[in-house]
């Protein structure tokens, strides 16, 4: 029996580590000193700090409640600096008065169902903090890009990855020959459009023409496995591929249009069209800007549907933000099967700045990426944590990083040490470490990472955002308490294509928001709030995980290895956070698993052990 075994063997035996250098044998105490009344009121409350390296504290916490003879409550608590400090003790209390009060006030509620928030906290996480309301002229963004023609059509637009330079003029007309074209090709407002282009002056123009067109762009990238390919052209549906010739065997049953040749932007079916003119098939602000597909944890991908009016509103806050000028060059590198891309198109495009375009497949390589910034004169770009810390690796004793002045980083956690390392090297630079979903128009909030700090938060949400952090009744979580993240406001997507049940599953009624038709996004994140009003990332509450940028659900890869006849079972984990790692039994020829699995994931979802 455990009582027969005295606590002090146990702790001497095991020799737990503690953060602090004491080990008490318990950590809190909880003293009552009762009276004999039954009306009960608060008197004091206090909270007395003891410096634990004095050896004076009894305890981690020690909260002391008497019940004085006239009916009031005197609550005292000692507790160790080493582990607490003084606002954090605080709330803990009126979290604990506030308890107890709605406890007596509605004694036969269940215990998990008290509320322990005081109002004024409620509040500040509610409200306060999501105090992000901004006035934006929203239109959608290929109309700001053709502005910019109007007012500076000789400007630089784009500099290709061959060093070919493209002025706003030639960016516009091309554009809008396409959307022409596209037009006579039967294109209607509201159509998916699938593109599988490299990464060049054509992609862009390619993306403009087809929000002229008042439709939705799908990436489609050709080096996936065919399976998967036919999956999302299955559930995307789009009456038109645009791509280059190299690629056309890829999509055997359904229309493509190359325009790399030379007649790919004549509008050849209509001569008495006007070609250069600017092409409007009325794009709104509800309609969708973009489809891009994710990992789907039963298997299939799922393709998230965004709108124009969250893009704008992402753009334009990016440009409220930042500030970014004519004289700035924003390199563009991410594949644009990923959200991240979007903003780095059309941020400078946006604003009369000068796109530049890395090589296909140059974004893996550090040692072309810091040729390319320094050559081109590189001020703004964006880096996945993981790729940031090979860049430092590979370029950090090279010096000066040309004239970068903002450095972007998402996808995945930015661990400290790699923002704290940034800094170093490059002290003039400012650090952003930017959060956010596919689901919610890129990222929705943002924070500027400062010299020797030993955490990065995910920041604060970004204008006409609003963050909740909730626990399993859709209740707020006190500040510091952990929470699932959800997301409302006008970024949200509108869900996932022809996934209604999924899209009802995720994108939830706002019930801290009383206007008709809000909505939130369950993010499956895990967070919590800073006393500053900035919000941590603490993991994930599923099994989704994050490898080197790319959002990865482990269930796809394992419903995939279960389809393989001599798989019995099996489980996938990501393991050091580097490589994904699948457990199974079974008789498998594990050179035809691999196979299995090239045929139907992509490289990046394929277990490497």
């Amino acid at each position: 029996a455990l009582q027969d075994i005295p606590f002090s063997l146990i702790v001497d035996s095991l020799k737990p580590e503690r953060v602090t250098g004491r080990n008490p044998l318990f950590q809190i105490s909880l003293t009552l000193q009762p009276a004999t009344r039954n009306e009960l009121s608060l008197g004091t409350l206090t909270a007395n700090p003891i410096d634990a390296t004095t050896g004076n504290a009894r305890f981690d916490i020690a909260i002391d409640i008497e019940e004085t003879p006239d009916g009031h409550l005197n609550i005292a608590a000692e507790y160790s600096t080493e582990l607490f400090d003084a606002d954090r003790i605080n709330r803990l209390l009126e979290h604990y008065i506030t308890a107890l009060a709605n406890g007596l006030a509605q004694p036969d509620q269940p215990a998990e169902e008290i509320d322990i928030m005081p109002a004024a906290e409620v509040h500040q996480v509610l409200h306060a903090w999501n105090d992000t309301t901004a006035g934006y002229h929203a239109e959608p963004l290929h109309h700001l890009v053709e502005r910019v023609a109007e007012h500076t059509p000789n400007a630089i637009a784009v500099i290709d990855h061959d060093g070919t330079h493209h002025t706003y003029r030639d960016l516009n007309t091309t554009a809008n020959q396409l959307a022409h074209r596209l037009h006579h090709h039967g294109i209607t407002p509201g159509d998916h459009i699938g593109v599988c282009l490299p990464r060049s002056i054509h992609l862009v123009t390619t993306l403009l023409a087809i929000w002229k067109a008042a439709a939705a762009y799908v990436p489609l990238d050709p080096d996936l496995p065919p399976e998967r390919l036919t999956a999302m052209l299955h559930d995307a549906n789009p009456p038109l591929i645009i791509t280059t010739s190299t690629h056309t065997q890829s999509f055997p049953t359904t229309h493509t249009l190359d325009v790399t040749d030379t007649g790919g932007f004549t509008s050849d079916a209509d001569p008495s069209v006007n070609a250069g003119s600017t092409f409007d098939a009325g794009c709104t602000l509800d309609d969708t800007a973009y489809v891009i597909y994710t990992s789907g944890s039963t298997g299939t991908p799922k393709g998230v549907a965004v709108p124009h009016r969250g893009l704008h509103n992402r753009i334009a806050w990016m440009r409220e933000t930042y500030h970014l000028q004519a004289s700035d060059r924003v390199l563009q590198k991410t594949p644009f099967g990923f959200d991240v891309s979007v903003w780095e198109f059309f941020w400078p495009l946006t604003t009369g700045a000068t796109l530049v375009l890395a090589a296909p497949g140059g974004h893996r390589d550090p040692d072309y990426l810091h040729q390319l910034i320094t050559d081109t004169g590189i001020t703004t770009l964006h880096f996945v944590p993981t790729m940031l810390q090979t860049f430092l690796d590979a370029t950090a004793d090279r010096g000066p990083l040309g004239q970068v002045r903002h450095v972007f980083c998402s996808g995945e956690a930015l661990p400290p040490d790699t923002a704290q390392r940034f800094l170093t090297t490059w002290p003039h630079i400012e650090l952003h470490n930017l959060y956010g979903p596919t689901e919610a128009s890129i990222e929705v909030t943002a924070w500027q990472c400062e010299p020797d700090s030993t955490t990065v938060p995910i920041g604060q949400p970004i204008a006409n955002t609003r963050i909740y952090v909730l626990d399993n009744l859709l209740r707020p979580t006190p500040i510091g308490i952990p929470g699932e993240l959800h997301i409302a406001g006008t970024g949200l997507a509108h869900g996932y294509h022809n996934r209604p049940g999924l899209t009802a599953r995720s994108f939830l009624t706002d019930p801290h928001d009383h206007r008709p038709g809000q909505r939130m996004y369950a993010s499956g994140d895990l967070a919590r709030w800073r006393t500053d009003g900035a919000i941590e990332y603490l993991g994930r509450t599923d099994r989704q995980v994050k490898l080197r940028g790319q959002r990865v659900e482990l269930g796809e890869i394992e419903h995939t290895i279960a389809q393989h006849p001599d798989v019995r079972q099996c489980t996938v984990q990501l393991y050091n956070d580097t490589q994904l790692v699948a457990y199974l039994t079974g008789h498998p020829d594990l050179n035809h698993l691999r196979r299995h699995l090239a045929d139907r994931l992509p490289t990046y979802m394929v277990p490497t052990t």
